[in-house]
Formats: C-alpha cells, structure tokens, sequence
C-alpha cells in the first residue's frame, strides 16, 4: 500500500487482539479530536514503516505506548511481531 503523507499520526499506539484494532493518541484526524481513540479493525500493520491500514483509514504510528513494550518485552515479543497484511495472521 501507498503511504499517504496527510495520515493521521497515532501515539503511545498498542496493539488490542483479538479485536485487531489500535489504540493510542490520535492528532490530525479529519473527524475525530486530538486525543485517545480506538481505530475501526486493522486491514495491515507494519511497525517497522510506522504505518497502519484499518478498514476506514490509514495511520503514521509514532512511538508505541512504553508500557505495553516493557510487558511485550517481558513475554519475548516486541511490537515488530504484531505486522501483518489482510492475507496474512495476526499474532
């Protein structure tokens, strides 16, 4: 997928499953306020290019939420795990 540049940028983002949903801190949204949200489900996620495609829209990822990388850390995951695209799994 092509990455748009007016994305709206998602922060302290975790991953919820089995839902396939983001949350996080949104800005720059056209119909949604600065502030936490939760993305409709999830269509491809890549961590590594900051980018997420859900149903509805496309993110820039930020940083992701420090807490839940410290408890993925402690199972042996980092969010690198979590990519996918809509013809692969979803961990």
């Amino acid at each position: 997928m092509t990455a748009r540049t007016d994305a709206p940028r998602l922060d302290s983002w975790s991953c919820q499953s089995p839902a396939r949903v983001l949350v996080g801190i949104v800005s720059g949204h056209p119909h949604v306020p600065d502030g936490p949200m939760m993305t409709s489900t999830m269509v491809m996620l890549d961590p590594v290019g900051r980018r997420a495609w859900t149903l509805n829209r496309e993110y820039s990822l930020g940083d992701p939420d420090p807490d839940w990388v410290r408890w993925l850390r402690g199972i042996g995951r980092t969010p690198d795990d979590f990519a996918f695209d809509s013809e692969g799994g979803f961990p």
